[in-house]
């Protein structure tokens, strides 16, 4: 498979060599959230079959499905593709020490996404204490959702799909989580960049495409300065971006136990 620079072209637009709907989630595929934002912004009637939806959405090319359809829609993705899936692995202390519990989630990608989302979500609970002044609870969640999300997304849309071995890993330690995928920045940027306003440049336009009709990404460029906010927001210290190896990766802070009241 051709790599970004070889085609000058991304990943996402090769491809895939089905001429098919054949092993697709039709669930994912026949996506309501997609059918009305095609519908409002495209004036696209809805509904429509899978082919002329994939079609519509630049996922099937010349009658053949692309690299994108298979990551979107595949319902078991590492069948055909063994790096095509997301790890989640939690730490009991450090990395040198027994694993607390280890999950493979493999499928279509957005499904994915609020699968691994929903673990974390489990695995690091929330803080709770009571206020003098009122009767209920207060819940404060370890990691904000947005930033979890925006990690997550980030990862997916902006991943390196050519690199033989590499999958989205998430490491959850007591302390932080750290978010890896293979993959690099734009051309002359630094992790600095994705502190301030910047353009927004995903290396699989045609997947972050169907991110942002499910309204799961904006696409600009800001995302990961409203991931800064919202840990500032519990508390949590700013997360930090690292390049290195041809691996991409985030730290997100835990948010601090909330003070007595």
């Amino acid at each position: 498979m051709a790599s970004f620079e070889e085609a000058a072209i991304s990943f996402d637009v090769l491809v895939f060599g089905l001429k098919k709907v054949k092993n697709m989630s039709k669930t994912q595929v026949q996506d309501k959230p997609i059918g009305q934002e095609l519908r409002a912004t495209l004036s696209t009637p809805w509904p429509m079959d899978d082919e002329a939806l994939l079609e519509r959405l630049y996922l099937r090319r010349s009658g053949v499905l692309t690299n994108a359809a298979f990551v979107l829609f595949a319902s078991q993705t590492r069948r055909r593709s063994p790096n095509v899936f997301v790890r989640i692995i939690s730490y009991a202390g450090d990395k040198t020490g027994p694993l607390a519990n280890d999950v493979i989630l493999d499928g279509p990608a957005v499904r994915t996404l609020y699968e691994a989302v929903s673990i974390i979500q489990q695995r690091t609970d929330f803080s709770a204490r009571f206020k003098k002044d009122q009767l209920e609870r207060e819940d404060k969640p370890a990691y904000a959702v947005y930033a979890l999300r925006e990690s997550l997304v980030n990862a997916i849309t902006h991943r390196s799909y050519d690199e033989v071995g590499g999958c989205i890993r998430v490491e959850i330690y007591p302390d932080r989580l750290i978010v890896t995928n293979p993959g690099r920045l734009p051309e002359n940027w630094t992790p600095r960049n994705l502190k301030i306003e910047h353009k927004s440049i995903p290396f699989n336009p045609d997947i972050a495409g169907v991110f942002f009709l499910r309204k799961l990404m904006d696409q600009l460029g800001v995302g990961t300065q409203r991931v800064i906010w919202e840990c500032k927001q519990l508390g949590a210290k700013a997360p930090s971006w690292r390049v290195e190896g041809g691996i991409e990766s985030v730290t997100l802070f835990r948010a601090p136990e909330p003070a007595a009241a």
